[in-house]
C-alpha cells in the first residue's frame, strides 16, 4: 500500500488499514504474510518552484500482522509487513511535521505456528537536504517525528507439539523515530524532536529446542537534534525457548539495543524499558543494553536488562550477561537518573556476567 505527494502536499488519514495475512485452517498450510504501508511526502522542484514537502497526519488502526497456522499442524507462522513513513523535503523543508496520532495500535507482529512468524517494523523518518542556490548550500530546518500509537511488533511463537518438537521463535520487529541532523536545528527549537508515547512490544516470539539465539528482540533508535522522548513502556525482551528436550539445545533468544539520543535537547526516558534476555535450558539469552545520550538527560523509567537463566542442572549451559546501561549528558548538572535499574546475569551451571550502569558520571556493576 503505498500513499504519495509531491511538491507541498499534505497527507491526511483517519482510516484503518488492514492488511495483515490470514490464518490458514489446512494441517500443514502456513500463515499468510502482512503487507506494508508507505507513505512518503517530498518537496518538488521540477517547475522550479521548491514547494516544501508537506505535512504527514495519519491516525486509525494498522494491522499488518502475519497470519497463524494450525497449532497442531506442521505449517509456519505468517511474516509480518512494515510500516514506512518519510518525509524528504530535500532543500526547501519548512518543519513539516511527521505525526502517527489518534491510535488503537500498529500492528506488525509475525504469527505463530510451527516456526514462529518474524515480525516487522516501524519506522518514521522526517528529513531535509539542503537549501538550493546559495554559493555554499545551506541545510535547511526540518520538523518533528511524533507517535502516539501502540507499536505491537513482537516474533510469533513457535508452538509444535510435544516437548521434543523443535521450532524457532520468530525475531521482533524494529522501531525508529529520527529527525534531521543538519546543525539548522538551532534555528527552530521547538521542532526536529522525536517523542513516542504509545506503549511498545518488540519482544521475540517463544521457540522450542532452538540450536541458536533465533528469538531476539527487534532494535529501538530515538534519534531527535532538539530533543529525544519516550514516555510510553518499551518492552524488546528475547523470546524464551519452552522445549523440554535436554543437552546442547534450548537457547534464549537475546535482547537487542535500545537507543534514545538527542544532540542538542533532552533525551528523556519516563517510561519502563525491559530488555532482558529470554531463558533456555542450554543458553540464556543476554541483554545488549542501553544507551540514552543527550545535551541533558531525564531517566524516571525503570530499566531491566538482566540476562537469560539456563538450566542449572545441564551440563556446560551458560547464563545470558545482563547489560551495560550507558545514561550520559553534555550538561550533567541539568540532568537527572532517577529511574531503578537492574542488570544480573542469568543463572546456569556457569552464571552469565553482571552488566553495569553508569548515571551521568557514576558507574555501578561487575561491568563498569
Amino acid at each position: 500500500i503505498e500513499v504519495e505527494t509531491y511538491g507541498g502536499g499534505e497527507i491526511r488519514n483517519s482510516g484503518d488499514v488492514h492488511a495483515q495475512g490470514g490464518d490458514t485452517t489446512a494441517t500443514a498450510g502456513n500463515g499468510g504474510s502482512g503487507n506494508e504501508l508507505y507513505v512518503y511526502t517530498a518537496e518538488d522542484d521540477n517547475l522550479y518552484l521548491d514547494h516544501p514537502a508537506g505535512d504527514i497526519h495519519w491516525s486509525g488502526e494498522i494491522d499488518l500482522s502475519g497470519g497463524d497456522a494450525v497449532a497442531t499442524g506442521t505449517g509456519n507462522g505468517g511474516s509480518a509487513g512494515n510500516v514506512y513513513a518519510e518525509i524528504y523535503g530535500d532543500g526547501v523543508n519548512a518543519t513539516s511535521e511527521l505525526a502517527f496520532v489518534g491510535y488503537g495500535a500498529v500492528h506488525t507482529y509475525g504469527g505463530d505456528g510451527n516456526q514462529g512468524g518474524q515480525a516487522d517494523g516501524y519506522f518514521l523518518y522526517n528529513y531535509d537536504s539542503d537549501v538550493s542556490g546559495d554559493e555554499e548550500d545551506a541545510p535547511a530546518p526540518g520538523g518533528s517525528v511524533i507517535s502516539e500509537a501502540d507499536v505491537v511488533a513482537h516474533g510469533g511463537n513457535a508452538r509444535a507439539g510435544g516437548a521434543d518438537a523443535n521450532g524457532n521463535g520468530g525475531r521482533g520487529g524494529s522501531i525508529y523515530l529520527e529527525t534531521d541532523y543538519y546543525e539548522t536545528a538551532q534555528a527552530v527549537p521547538d521542532s526536529q524532536m522525536t517523542k513516542q508515547t504509545g506503549d511498545v512490544n518488540i519482544s521475540g516470539g517463544n521457540g522450542r529446542n532452538q540450536t541458536g539465539y533465533n528469538n531476539y528482540s527487534g532494535y529501538t533508535w530515538f534519534w531527535g537534534y532538539n530533543g529525544s522522548a519516550v514516555t510510553g513502556n518499551v518492552t524488546m525482551n528475547g523470546g524464551d525457548d519452552l522445549g523440554a528436550t535436554t543437552g546442547a539445545v534450548g537457547y534464549g533468544g537475546y535482547s537487542n539495543d535500545f537507543y534514545v539520543w538527542s544532540e542538542l535537547g533532552d533525551a528523556k526516558v519516563s517510561g519502563n524499558v525491559a530488555m532482558n534476555g529470554g531463558d533456555g535450558n542450554y543458553r540464556g539469552g543476554y541483554s545488549n543494553g542501553a544507551y540514552i545520550y543527550g545535551n541533558t538527560v531525564h531517566v524516571s523509567g525503570k530499566l531491566d536488562a538482566n540476562g537469560g537463566n539456563a538450566r542449572v542442572a545441564e551440563a556446560g549451559s551458560v547464563g545470558g550477561d545482563g547489560g551495560y546501561l550507558e545514561l550520559r549528558a553534555i550538561h550533567p548538572q541539568d540532568s537527572s537518573a532517577s529511574g531503578a535499574a537492574t542488570y544480573a546475569g542469568g543463572t546456569g551451571a556457569t552464571a552469565g556476567d553482571e552488566g553495569a550502569i553508569v548515571r551521568l558520571i557514576a558507574c555501578s556493576g561487575a561491568d563498569c
